[in-house]
This record gives C-alpha cells, structure tokens and sequence, in this order.
C-alpha cells in the first residue's frame, strides 16, 4: 500500500512537472513563430516600399526632363516658324520615349501644331490637362492631368504648361502625353513575384495605371481602362502615407494585400496634385513560406507533446505494474521464509504442490533443494538436484547471465531478475526467474531461493499475434503490408542471384454481385474459399497475399513467365470449378482474371505490380476467366 501511494504521488509530480514544461515550450514555439512572421512581414514591407521609392523616383526624374522639354519649346515658339517646331516637337518625341505626342494648343483648345498631323485643328477644350491649366494659368507651373483615355483608347497621362503671349495674357497650352507602356514597362521592371502588382495613379483621379497582379499567363502590358479608386477591381483608399506598407483587406475580408506608396512630389515646379506609385502583393501568397513552417512547427511540437505524453503514461504504468509484481514476490518470499520458520510441514505442502518452479541455493551457488513441479520440469529427481550448479540448467547462451545472478544475489541480499531459455527433456521453455537472497546474521547471505516461472505460452502468445498482424485476418493469407515487406525482399535477392521471378495479380469477377444477391457473409465465404484454392496452388516458398477487396497477388520466386502463365491457367480453372456452398443449401461458382508479369532487369516492386495490374485490366477487357501476360517493358524491348 505504501508503495502504491508512494508512485502515485510520484506520478502526479511527474505530470505536473511534464505539463509546465510542455506549457514552457510551447510558448517558446508560439514566440519564435510569431517572431518569424513579424520579420517576415517586414521585410516584405521594406522590399514594397523600396520598389516603390524606385519607380517614384524614375517618374520623378522624368518629369523633370519632360518639364524642361516644354520650356524649351515655349523659348523657341517666337523665333521659329510652325514647321520648325513642329519638327523640332518631333525630334524630342523620338529621342524621349516616354512622351507620345506634344501638342500646342490655342486659347479654345484646338491643336495648333504637334507631332500628330491628324490632329490638328481637333478640339481638346475637355481634356483634363487643358482645363487644368486654363483653370489657373501660371507661367511656370507644370501640370500633372488626372489620367484620362486618349484617342488611341487607352489610359495615359499629360505634363502640360500655359502659353502666354507677350502682354502676359493666356494664350493656349503646350503638352506633352506621357507613353503609358513606357510607364507600365518601368513599374513592371520592380515586379520580383509573380502575384506583385504595381500602379500610378493621381490623388484627385478615379483611374489608375496598372502592372502585374497575376499569374504566368497573365499579360503584363494589358489594355488600359477606367478603374476608378480601384486596382483590378481592388479598392484603394483616397491616399496612403508615402515610405509606408499595410495590410489592407482590398475587394472583401478574403484579398489582404500588403500595399506601399511613394508620391511623386519632389519636383518645385510641378502642380500641387502630385502623382503617387502603389506596390502591392497579395498578403496569403506573401505568408504562404512562413505560414508552411508555423504549421510544420506547430505539427513537430503537437506530436513531440503526443510522444513524450504517451511515454510518460506507459512509463508509469510500466513502473506500478512491476513494483506491485515485485511487491507481490517479496510477500511472497517473506510469507515462506515464516512459514518455514513456522511450521516446516505446512512450508513443504505449499511449495511442493506449486506449478512454480522452486529452488534454494548454496553459498556456493549449488542447488540444496529443489520442489516437485521444477524436478517435473526438468526430468530430475530430488536426490540428483543436490549439487548441480544453477548455471548448468540453462542453454549456452544464458549461462553467463544466470552465473552473474548468482553471484549477485551471495553477494549481499538482493533481488535479482532474468529470463532464460532452460534445458528440459522436453525442451528448452522460456523462464523468468527471481532469485531472492536469505540473510542470515550480520546480514550474510546464507542461500537463495529461485522462483521460476515458465513463460513459453506468453512468448507463443506474442509470436502468435505477430503472425496475425502480419496475415489478412478473413482469408489467412499474407496482408498487403506483409506481403509487400517480403515481396520487396524477394525481389532485391532475384536481382542479386539473377534469378526469374513472376507476379499474378487475381480479381474475382463481378463480386460486387454476390455481395448484392447472397449477402455480405456469402461474400466472405467465397474469398475464404479463393484464398484457400490460392494455398493449395502455391509452392511452400511462393506468397499468396490479399491485398484488397476482392483482389490477391501470388508471388513466385524463381518462376518465369512461361510457368507463371501455367499457374494462373491451374489457379483460374482451380476458382471456376470450385462450388462455393451456403448455410442455407444453396451455392454458386465464381471466375476470376488474372494479369502475369515477370520481372526485369533494375525493375521495382511497384513497376512490376503496376504491369500485372495493366495484364489483370487487359483481362477484364477481354471478356473476364481469362490469364493475360503483362508485355515487356518498352525501355527494356527497345534496349
């Protein structure tokens, strides 16, 4: 009892002490993960914003170049004539591929001259970089338009300057389109990932110019078209902060997109309504590296805390079950030790009428006494047992140990424990004995009693749910586990010796059908049967197995293809003939397919199933009861 409570307190402790710790390391784990997810997070931010301050910088300097542009045509419009302006227009278009068109345009709005003949004389009086500029005409403002879709019908933008003429008044317009597949191609010039996507766009615009955002196949130069506040149908905010990345759920709860801005603002000269770049990525791709790796860590610690968990509890219960067993043979051997003491002849009835094998030792490790059940044991009388040494009753292999107990135990009192395999006439059982050591005076040891125990039907037990593990448990053959260990096996050992080697694969045909008409029972009953006629085919060293429903495998070692064909025909005629009989007086018969394949050189396990499973298909196809050999390999027919 006291030992009882003295490993139940200890359990206890034990688990409290387990489940801090496991507490601790998960809190570690829950830490480091979402520490990873802060830096990885972050660096992505940093990565949008730097990509984004790029293709703001390059529009920035741009602009610029397209302002002094302007400025030079407006120092030249009263020295040249329209022709030399025209021409010269045309010649800073073709060195400058960001601008499409310059067009100079007159009080109303008309084109008075630009590098597009065709449109001269248009009107342009609506267009946004017109109005802008006739809105509040200062003389060296340069205006950035909201986007707008041009004549070509596509998205673009237009730098534009007022004309004044000499008495100071407004006179017109003077501007310059902006190629907006020189824009796209420079924002699609940051795009690292293929769901990154890019925009310019004005803050006081409802249309933006987009890059990116998609797969392999999507086009990055795809047709320009009014979005409003929105990126590919993705709502965007009225602004976001410069030099900044967040988290935004665009288009619904399900598109968070991680999004960086820089506005293009740098330039004194430009209008107050400055443009600004967007990078964007889709937040689940982004997070999809570190999202696998939290659940691989969050997967490695639920089954490190399953595991540890597990062996603690049949750690424990390990512990109480041999301490009560040895509790259980202390009392016992105390109770003899009082008994003898006692009353002698009620110490004799006991032991000598015990299964359990009893003996006493010497000081000198030889058997003095040995009980009727052990001299029944081992063909010994009574007489012959004084004198032989405890070792000699033990195989070749266990002497060492059994003399190492002995020892121990003359030694100083002590309990000692071992299993061996004993000699008997009979044979050599299986036996665990206990070996406690009688203290005499000043605690010397003045003999050992042996308590043994023969064990072989536990062993036989073991062995004999091994077999069942390791066997299909309705039909008795080999189980697809099993039967793909030893087939592996096999098929490695042909190879080294060169020897042939072939597979049957079997389907019983329309089994389905029997279930359905005899009911599941008639079922089992016909494949017991099969499998038995799959015993009864087969050679000692050959392997039946089941390996699904109504499918088996026969493999046979050292068989070519010519004898394995010859087998499948016995095997199948062997199922056809066989009558299969119900409780109930009636019976049926069933047919079965089968596919052949033999091994070849370098060949797997699994390529020689797969060709017999195609022969078994081929089988099917051909009207069912019938053997097919898989073909050779193509490789190997080639070679």
């Amino acid at each position: 009892m006291q030992t009882a409570l003295l490993l139940a307190r200890q359990a206890r402790l034990q688990r409290l002490t387990f489940a801090v710790f496991m507490f601790a390391l998960s809190c570690v784990v829950a830490v480091s993960v979402f520490m990873d997810y802060r830096r990885v997070r972050d660096t992505e931010n940093q990565k949008l914003v730097i990509q984004a301050n790029i293709v703001s910088a390059n529009i920035e300097m741009h602009m610029t170049s397209i302002d002094r542009v302007l400025e030079e045509i407006l120092a030249i419009r009263y020295y040249t004539d329209l022709d030399h302006q025209r021409d010269h227009m045309q010649s800073l278009v073709n060195a400058m591929p960001i601008i499409r068109a310059i067009s100079m345009l007159d009080v109303n709005g008309r084109q008075v001259i630009g590098t597009r003949d065709s449109n001269n004389n248009g009107n342009f009086s609506g267009r946004p970089y017109f109005l802008n500029v006739k809105a509040d005409p200062q003389p060296l403002q340069l205006y950035i338009s909201t986007p707008y879709v041009s004549v070509s019908g596509d998205l673009t933008i237009a730098l534009s300057k007022a004309i004044h003429d000499r008495s100071g008044r407004f006179a017109g317009v003077l501007a310059a389109a902006v190629e907006p597949r020189y824009i796209k191609g420079l924002m699609e010039s940051t795009l690292y990932a293929a769901d990154m996507w890019a925009a310019l766009r004005h803050l006081d615009s409802q249309a933006a110019i987009r890059v990116g955002g998609g797969g392999a196949s999507e086009q990055r130069y795809e047709p320009l078209a009014m979005m409003g506040d929105n990126i590919g149908l993705v709502p965007l905010p009225a602004s976001l902060h410069s030099d900044k990345a967040k988290i935004m759920a665009l288009g619904g709860p399900d598109s968070r997109q991680l999004v960086a801005a820089s506005t293009v603002a740098g330039y004194a000269a430009m209008s107050s309504l400055p443009l600004q770049v967007i990078t964007g990525r889709d937040f689940h791709a982004t997070m999809a590296d570190w999202r696998r790796f939290a659940y691989l860590q969050g997967g490695l610690l639920a089954l490190f805390i399953v595991i540890t968990t597990a062996g603690l509890l049949f750690t424990q219960r390990r512990r109480r079950r041999y301490a009560l067993r040895r509790d259980e043979y202390v009392r016992r051997i105390k109770k003899d030790q009082q008994l003898l003491q006692a009353q002698e002849q009620d110490y004799r009835i006991i032991v000598e009428r015990t299964t359990t094998c009893i003996i006493r030792l010497d000081t000198n490790g030889k058997l003095s006494y040995a009980n009727p059940a052990f001299c029944a044991l081992f063909g010994i009388s009574a007489t012959d047992v004084r004198g032989r040494s405890f070792s000699s009753l033990m195989t070749q292999e266990d002497i060492e140990t059994a003399e190492q107990s002995v020892s121990e135990a003359l030694q100083q009192p002590s309990e000692q424990h071992l299993r061996t395999q004993c000699l008997t006439p009979t044979g050599t059982p299986h036996m665990e004995w206990t070996l406690c050591s009688v203290a005499g005076p000043q605690s010397a040891v003045r003999s050992v009693i042996g308590i043994g125990h023969d064990i072989s039907a536990h062993i036989s037990l073991s062995k004999k749910l091994r077999n069942l593990a390791d066997h299909d448990g309705l039909t008795g053959v080999l189980n697809q586990r099993s039967f793909m260990e030893a087939a592996t096996a096999q098929i490695a050992l042909a190879h080294r010796n060169k020897q042939p080697l072939s597979l049957i694969a079997m389907d019983l045909d329309h089994f389905k059908q029997v279930n359905d008409t005899y009911g599941h029972q008639a079922g089992d009953r016909a494949l017991q049967i099969c499998a038995q006629k799959m015993k009864e085919s087969s050679r000692e060293h050959d392997l039946p197995a089941r390996v699904g429903g109504e499918e088996f495998a026969i493999l046979l070692p050292g068989t070519p293809l010519e004898d394995a064909l010859l087998a499948a025909q016995r095997l199948r005629s062997t199922i056809e003939n066989a009558a299969i009989n119900l409780e109930d007086g009636t019976h049926f018969h069933l047919t079965a397919s089968l596919g052949v394949a033999t091994l070849e050189a370098d060949e797997t396990l699994e390529s020689l199933m797969k060709r017999a499973d195609q022969a078994l298909y081929s089988a099917k196809q051909n009207g069912r009861n019938r053997v097919e050999a898989a073909p050779a390999l193509i490789s190997r027919a080639a070679s």
